[in-house]
């Protein structure tokens, strides 16, 4: 039987193959929500936006891999979460841009109470979303894992 090919496999291999991915995109998400939350109001040329953006786009992706095993209450808890750290980030910027009326100049203005609030609330959500990920055993077993041969 050639690689991925599942005519009597009864879709084993093929939930085995998706299950890999699954495992595989939720660390690339953890490794790249790791390396920029390092440095969290840098600025990200490769996408430009800031870290702290890409760091959030990191936690919703975890989050929607694993929305189909939450209960009913993790699942609000997860909305409820992201949603409001959406709202804070849309009605609170952490740069902002201002123009000087007499030279014409812009220069950059960082926010720094919103920006000691949004990193509270973004570690908060990252926890949550981390907690579910592990209840609901979507991270690597850990080495007192007795099961795991």
């Amino acid at each position: 039987m050639a690689y991925g090919d599942n005519e009597d496999g009864g879709g084993k291999l093929s939930m085995f193959n998706a299950g890999l991915l699954q495992t595989k995109r939720i660390a690339e998400l953890q490794e790249k929500m790791n390396h920029v939350s390092l440095n969290p109001t840098a600025f990200n040329y490769e996408f430009d936006v800031y870290n702290f953006s890409i760091w959030k786009t990191c936690i919703d992706t975890l989050l929607q891999e694993i929305l189909p095993k939450l209960d009913k209450e993790e699942y609000k808890l997860g909305h409820k979460v992201r949603d409001h750290v959406w709202r804070f980030m849309e009605t609170h910027p952490i740069f902002e841009t201002r123009k000087k009326i007499q030279s014409g100049k812009t220069h950059v203005v960082f926010h720094e109470y919103n920006w000691k609030v949004l990193n509270t609330v973004l570690t908060l959500y990252e926890r949550t979303v981390r907690k579910f990920l592990d209840d609901h055993n979507f991270n690597s077993p850990g080495a007192d894992d007795d099961d795991m041969f």
